[in-house]
């Protein structure tokens, strides 16, 4: 699964990942993989942007993040629901997709659900309805787009690190470069404490200007 997190400052909304993955559970490990990305939305892009981190089996993974690209330049950002709106019904017919790809009538109900579980793929969302930050989760297994209460999530493996270390910060306090450096060292934590994170860390930036969004890598 390895880890990916997120968390909203005064004046930015930060995502980051390692950049190890494998193609599905039980298979080898892959590094290199993009795991954060930037996505635009409207036919010209101007529409609004998104950050998304991504987490699971990289197979399912990328399929989504297919369809919600696809979606992002057909969209009409319309309220500030419309991007966690665009994600919901991507996941809806990412699942319908896979399951549709590997069910059949021999198989139970349960099955498919054990599928999604064993191969599941999660994601973080990230993005500001007018100047308002939002996080959003959903995995899908879990088929739900939950929009995040606190200040930060993390997902994945290294969940639990990443959950205790931010836990302990002020994150309304940082400036731009103190929250820069509390991702790269998250994930940095994540990677030493649990074998499944690895390669680079990979970390997101959006602030509320639509057109400043920026994917920055980090050996740590």
């Amino acid at each position: 699964m390895t880890a990916i997190i997120g968390f909203s400052t005064t004046n930015s909304l930060i995502v980051a990942s390692d950049s190890q993955i494998s193609y599905l559970p039980g298979t080898s490990m892959h590094t290199g993989v993009q795991k954060v990305v930037s996505v635009k939305f409207g036919a010209d892009g101007k529409q609004g942007s998104a950050l998304l981190a991504m987490a699971g089996a990289l197979i399912h993974m990328d399929h989504f993040r297919d369809v919600f690209e696809r979606k992002a330049t057909q969209a009409l950002i319309a309220s500030g629901d419309s991007i966690a709106a665009i994600a919901y019904e991507s996941l809806k017919e990412s699942r319908n997709t896979i399951i549709g790809g590997h069910y059949h009538p021999n198989l139970l109900a349960g099955s498919v659900d054990q599928y999604l579980s064993d191969y599941d793929a999660e994601f973080i969302l990230a993005y500001y309805a007018g100047k308002e930050p939002r996080l959003y989760t959903f995995s899908l297994h879990g088929g739900a787009v939950i929009r995040e209460k606190r200040l930060f999530t993390a997902l994945g493996s290294g969940m639990s690190i990443a959950n205790f270390i931010l836990t302990d910060f002020d994150l309304n306090a940082l400036q731009f470069i103190q929250s820069l450096g509390l991702a790269a060292y998250t994930i940095a934590m994540c990677k030493e404490n649990n074998t499944a994170c690895g390669g680079k860390t990979q970390i997101g930036v959006l602030q509320p200007d639509p057109a400043s969004c920026d994917i920055l890598e980090n050996e740590m």
